[in-house]
């Protein structure tokens, strides 16, 4: 029979803004991550589920920011990392939004040991109002969520 798992950990997030190339787009990226202990039985000590969100896509027209109304497919890799190497296999997350908001969806990484662990997440965006312009499309920075797991 297991042990007492470790607890759960509280919702983490990082979030930043990039614009576009050319100036004309932005978007605020978002990854969230949390850990969720497993039962001994499972081989595993818990998972981390991690979830890509983008919120506040905008373009710029004449001089003002307006809120998006075309569509746009955004991709996010996540991969999960534990003393700097990474741990398994990353995910990709593909969604897509007409509006200035869209969640993707949540992804697991099964977690067998106790430590630091690092969730990274790489957004790119294509489309939108200015999707036929050079430059249109966002690559944003890197963002990154830190979990600590404690042994069971």
């Amino acid at each position: 029979m297991g042990g007492s798992a470790a607890a759960a950990s509280e919702r983490q997030c990082d979030q930043a803004v990039t614009v576009s190339g050319n100036g004309l787009q932005r978007m605020e990226s978002r990854i969230c991550a949390e850990y969720f202990p497993g039962r001994a039985s499972d081989g595993r000590i818990g998972t981390v589920v991690a979830t890509p969100d983008i919120s506040d896509f905008w373009h710029r027209r004449d001089g003002r920011w307006y809120g998006n109304r075309s569509p746009a497919r955004i991709t996010a890799s996540i991969i999960l990392m534990k003393d700097g190497v990474t741990v398994g296999d990353g995910r990709t997350v593909r969604f897509s939004t007409s509006g200035s908001a869209a969640a993707g969806t949540a992804v697991s990484f099964p977690v067998e040991f106790a430590g630091d662990y690092e969730v990274e997440a790489e957004f790119s965006l294509e489309g939108g109002y200015w999707a036929a312009r050079d430059g249109s499309r966002i690559d944003a920075a890197p963002r990154s969520v830190e979990l600590i797991v404690a042994a069971p």
